[in-house]
């Protein structure tokens, strides 16, 4: 009987959690963009990287602190070595990089990126151009 209410309990609750669960991970989402509207400047401009291991909507995820901050999000690059990804960051003017999850630089940066922001709740990591861009 005892085992029977558990599993009665944790049906009946179940989607409070599920609630608590989304609203956390929303909250902290806005909590990120609001660390990142006091690094950020308005128009400045910012990518994530499209990996295979990437988890969930990054697009979305960036898209999200692109409006809360006012940057410009130039969209997900696909990642397959420093060589390419540079000459796009260069093309486009990139001021930051945005890396969720498992997204990583796999190779050395050679100084040009500096990381400024980690969020382990996220988890993001936010490299930023140690070059001056120009716009």
């Amino acid at each position: 009987v005892d085992s029977s209410l558990r599993q009665l309990v944790a049906t009946a609750t179940h989607p409070f959690h599920q609630l608590d669960e989304t609203y956390q991970l929303h909250k902290d989402y806005f909590s990120a963009a609001d660390s990142l509207r006091k690094i950020f400047k308005a128009e400045e401009r910012i990518i994530s990287l499209k990996e295979k291991i990437s988890l969930g909507d990054n697009y979305g995820r960036t898209s999200f602190i692109a409006f809360k901050t006012g940057t410009k999000y130039f969209g997900q690059i696909k990642y397959q070595n420093f060589i390419q990804l540079e000459d796009s960051l260069n093309r486009y003017r990139i001021n930051y990089i945005l890396l969720w999850r498992n997204d990583s630089l796999k190779e050395n940066t050679q100084g040009r990126w500096k990381r400024i922001y980690v969020n382990e709740k996220l988890p993001l990591q936010v490299l930023k151009s140690a070059i001056s861009i120009i716009p």
